[in-house]
C-alpha cells in the first residue's frame, strides 16, 4: 500500500527547491593571506539584500588582521583593524559589485590563515494564502523551519571545525616551542658539562705541575 500520495511528494519537492532557491547564499573559504598582500573577494547584490560576513584568524604572526567590505559606489561599508576576529550585519543600499578584502599589508613576514564567511540573503519567498488545515501550507511551513534549523547546524559545525583548527595550531605551536627550549637546554647542559671537563683537568694539570 502507498503512503504518500504522489501530487503531494511533487509538491514537497517543489516546495523544497523553492524555499532553497529563494534562501540566497552561503560561502565558506580558508585564505592564506602572504603578508603584505591583501585578498579580496566580489559578489554582485541587489538592493536591499542581507549581508552577514565573519572571519576568523586561525593562525600565523599575532592572528591579526584587517578586513574592509567597499560598496560599488567605492564607499567604505565595514572597516575593522588588528583583529583576529569579527562578524558584520548590514542591508545592502545599492546594486553592484561588493567587495570583501582581508588586508595583510600591516605584516612584513608573517603569513595569516583566516577563515571567511559570506552569507547572503534575498527577500523569503512567502506561499500563496491558503486555509489553515491545507497540508501544502502546513508542508511550506515545516519545511522552513527544517532549513533554518539546517542553517544553524551548518553554521555550529562550522564555528567546531575553526575552533578545533585553531587549538590544533596552538598545540602544535607550543610543541614546537617546548621542544626547541629543551634542546637548546640540552646543549647548554652539555656545553656547561665540557667546559667543567676541561676546566677541572686544567686545573689538576696546574696543580701537577707546580708540585713538580
Amino acid at each position: 500500500m502507498n503512503c504518500l500520495d504522489t501530487p503531494l511528494v511533487l509538491t514537497a519537492v517543489l516546495l523544497l527547491t523553492l524555499v532553497s532557491c529563494c534562501h540566497g547564499k552561503e560561502y565558506f573559504w580558508t585564505v592564506q593571506v602572504m603578508p603584505g598582500m591583501r585578498e579580496c573577494f566580489y559578489e554582485t547584490l541587489e538592493h536591499n539584500v542581507d549581508v552577514e560576513a565573519e572571519y576568523q584568524v586561525l593562525s600565523g604572526g599575532n592572528r591579526d588582521i584587517d578586513f574592509e567590505i567597499t560598496g560599488p559606489d567605492g564607499r567604505q561599508v565595514y572597516s575593522e583593524a588588528g583583529r583576529d576576529s569579527g562578524d558584520h550585519e548590514f542591508k545592502t543600499e545599492s546594486s553592484g559589485d561588493f567587495e570583501f578584502c582581508l588586508n595583510n599589508q600591516m605584516s612584513s613576514w608573517s603569513e595569516k590563515l583566516v577563515f571567511l564567511e559570506l552569507v547572503f540573503d534575498r527577500e523569503e519567498w512567502t506561499p500563496p494564502e491558503a486555509d489553515a488545515t491545507d497540508r501544502t501550507f502546513e508542508m511550506t511551513g515545516s519545511l522552513d523551519i527544517v532549513r533554518h534549523q539546517l542553517d544553524q547546524v551548518k553554521s555550529i559545525q562550522e564555528y567546531l571545525r575553526n575552533r578545533e583548527a585553531r587549538h590544533r595550531h596552538t598545540v602544535e605551536s607550543n610543541e614546537f616551542r617546548v621542544m626547541y627550549w629543551s634542546m637548546a637546554e640540552c646543549c647548554f647542559l652539555i656545553t656547561a658539562g665540557v667546559i667543567q671537563v676541561v676546566m677541572l683537568k686544567r686545573l689538576f694539570s696546574d696543580g701537577d705541575r707546580t708540585s713538580a
